[in-house]
């Protein structure tokens, strides 16, 4: 157990390598953006590239499937499931690459979006450029997702969170010195493109060095490997996806409310907030794996024992960052934009309520995710994200934009938190009613 407990501190320490690398990657470009474009035009960049963000679905999950189902064959001590899972991962993440690509160049193209999306600093040629980039950019990331599952299958998974979070710290770097030299959105698409391609091919260099069942290649996939994994891979997509819908879907009817300004001041606010959620998403992650492999090894109750303690460690971080976010986030916000961007505090704790939610919910369903048992709470969770929108929407004229923007993002998370509270009581009463049982038949 002391040996389990390093690998989960390991991973907890890659993990939050990885979140921190993105927390630091989202505030320092931030003002690089304001300086070289300013407040709209950085808005407007955030509206036009959420768009091939919504073909991040076309992935369908598979690579988070993939890495939970090739875990436990880690666990059982069987190379050749672990084969046949991350070739099969391998060959759908290429397949899925070309798809966005072709699929993102066609949307491109032949759709105005700068007219559609009310865009006063990006002209047709430039929103054409930049979106057939940024698909291209998605189609590298989607090659990235095998090579992690990759690493978690060879029980590196802190290696795996730390190469993940490089790629990211890398886009930063590029990020932060084409903008200080004032480059155009398109030049700064383009290069975000190459770097999505390199790094992700660096990433699977490292994997090789640490493989102990070959390369992965494409030579061992199969369609009932496919067939295995489609459902609980489709069902984690479910989560991203309500993601997208709450947080991409939020800014363009933001956007259409109140103009890129506010885009820019909700996401920034909401980028400080989220690092709350970052915390379920460490444990989450840090534990699935070993998790995954305590149960294939059938030691059920251990791995109950690991997403136990690792609830109450998460809770306590997040009862930290909540009083976090109440003392010091407003000064926080205006400091980062230079006095541009300035929200009471009463909103900051209002929106920071989604991400604290989540996080009580979200690391005690480790121990689903872990088994690939996810489906219901996914589709549920998806399911009321887009409800939620489409209140927003209804009753827009009545709410204040960024009042209704949080609140939308709230209303899935106490619904599953309350759904997950629901299951854990019926487990208990049920485990009480067999011990019963048990006693009388004694």
């Amino acid at each position: 157990m002391n040996s389990l407990s390093n690998k989960i501190l390991r991973n907890l320490s890659g993990y939050g390598y990885s979140q921190g690398a993105t927390l630091v990657a989202q505030i320092v470009v931030v003002p690089f953006f304001l300086a070289a474009w300013g407040v709209r035009q950085y808005g407007e960049w955030l509206v036009l590239t959420s768009i091939p963000m919504f073909l991040a679905l076309m992935e369908l999950g598979v690579a988070q499937a993939s890495a939970t189902r090739a875990s436990i064959a880690s666990g059982s001590k069987d190379p050749v499931g672990i084969r046949g899972t991350l070739d099969t991962a391998m060959a759908f993440s290429i397949v899925a690459a070309v798809c966005v690509t072709c699929f993102g160049t066609f949307l491109a193209i032949y759709f105005p979006w700068n007219i559609w999306l009310n865009l006063s600093d990006f002209d047709s040629s430039t929103a054409t450029s930049v979106l057939i980039c940024m698909s291209l950019y998605l189609a590298g990331n989607f090659l990235a997702g095998p090579v992690s599952a990759w690493m978690k299958a060879m029980d590196r998974t802190a290696l795996s969170a730390v190469w993940m979070a490089n790629r990211r710290v890398a886009e930063m770097t590029i990020t932060a010195i084409a903008l200080y030299f004032h480059a155009s959105p398109v030049t700064l698409a383009t290069l975000l493109m190459i770097t999505s391609f390199a790094t992700s091919l660096i990433c699977y260099i490292v994997a090789l060095r640490h493989s102990t069942v070959g390369a992965m290649t494409v030579q061992h996939a199969s369609y009932k490997e496919f067939r295995v994994i489609f459902w609980p891979a489709i069902s984690f997509m479910a989560m991203p996806l309500a993601q997208v819908i709450t947080l991409q879907g939020g800014l363009q009817l933001l956007n259409a409310l109140s103009g890129g300004t506010i885009v820019a001041a909700f996401s920034m606010a909401r980028t400080m907030v989220r690092l709350l959620m970052q915390v379920g998403i460490v444990f989450n992650n840090a534990m699935r794996p070993e998790v995954s492999r305590l149960l294939g090894q059938g030691q059920k109750n251990a791995a109950i024992n690991v997403v136990k303690k690792g609830s109450l460690a998460a809770s306590i971080i997040l009862i930290i960052g909540l009083c976090g976010v109440g003392f010091f986030g407003h000064p926080i916000l205006e400091i980062w934009s230079h006095g541009k961007v300035i929200l009471p505090t009463s909103f900051l704790l209002l929106l920071s309520l989604h991400a604290a939610i989540n996080v009580i919910w979200f690391v005690p369903a480790t121990f689903i995710f872990a088994q690939n048992r996810h489906s219901t709470i996914s589709w549920i969770y998806m399911s009321v994200s887009i409800i939620s929108l489409l209140l927003w929407w209804t009753c827009s004229s009545m709410l204040n934009p960024l009042s209704g923007a949080a609140l939308m993002m709230l209303a899935p998370e106490l619904l599953m938190c309350g759904i997950l509270l629901t299951l854990q009581l019926s487990h208990a009463s049920t485990k009480r009613q067999e011990k019963t049982i048990f006693k009388r038949i004694k």
